[in-house]
């Protein structure tokens, strides 16, 4: 009984972590992706999702979801310290970038 209510407390725990809101997302990745700030800045963070979509190589794409639907996406290019910020359309088409420019930290 006692290793059953151990599997289920972890399993709970996990649970939460992974269905964390976007101001956790926000707060919790502040330091290791620079360009949440502007992020955040530019266009918030009042999201329902936050999904990084790619963070290999030279550079990160991360999308801004709202009941499960793409609002903007950043590509931020790591070797430049570069970010864009896309706005989509509702079938994850770009609509417009709204922000470019070298981040300075």
């Amino acid at each position: 009984m006692r290793v059953w209510m151990i599997f289920v407390s972890i399993a709970l725990l996990m649970g939460c972590g992974a269905v964390q809101g976007n101001e956790g997302f926000f707060e919790n990745h502040r330091d290791e992706m620079i360009e949440l700030d502007v992020v955040d800045e530019e266009i918030g963070s009042d999201f329902s999702e936050v999904t990084v979509e790619n963070n290999q190589g030279g550079s990160r794409v991360i999308l801004y979801k709202n009941d499960g639907v793409p609002q903007y996406k950043s590509v931020f290019i790591k070797n430049d310290q570069r970010l864009k910020i896309i706005a989509t359309t509702d079938d994850g088409e770009d609509r417009g970038l709204l922000f470019e420019d070298v981040l300075e930290r």
